[in-house]
């Protein structure tokens, strides 16, 4: 496996949009703080957000989730996540959907629905957030 450095990590993060084509040699030799850094970055299409959302790294599928980008059926599908730390770093998103953030206080993990719940508090006591945003209908998280 080619080991590389964070220099050459940050390139190929900001400029994979033009490498799409070789996604599966990339994703396969690839270190996962890259990964992460391309889960991040804002100009990721949504269909390799959908890919990297099933990598086998939690951390990786932690970074999809934080992407503003990421459509919200993927959203949906990590709110499920079988990693806790998944779900509780959508938990403690105040950019989440709402829905989804309601969807995590019931969460069976004690520990990601009491962060839900703190997420939602947070979000709607500082009101951060117009009511008419909280629609899922409209596609708008809470914004910060």
């Amino acid at each position: 496996m080619t080991t590389r450095n964070s220099t050459n990590d940050k390139h190929l993060a900001n400029n994979f949009p033009k490498r799409a084509n070789c996604l599966e040699a990339i994703f396969s030799d690839t270190s996962i703080p890259c990964l992460m850094r391309i889960a991040e970055n804002t100009s990721m299409p949504a269909s390799m957000l959908d890919q990297l959302a099933f990598h086998v790294n939690p951390l990786v599928r932690e970074a999809v989730a934080d992407n503003p980008n990421t459509p919200i059926d993927t959203l949906w599908m990590l709110a499920k996540d079988e990693s806790v730390e998944v779900r509780y770093a959508m938990a403690e998103n105040h950019n989440m959907l709402l829905a989804i953030l309601a969807a995590l206080e019931e969460d069976v993990n004690p520990y990601v629905a009491h962060r839900a719940g703190t997420t939602i508090e947070r979000v709607t006591d500082s009101k951060l957030l117009e009511p008419t945003c909280w629609s899922v209908d409209n596609d708008q998280r809470a914004v910060g």
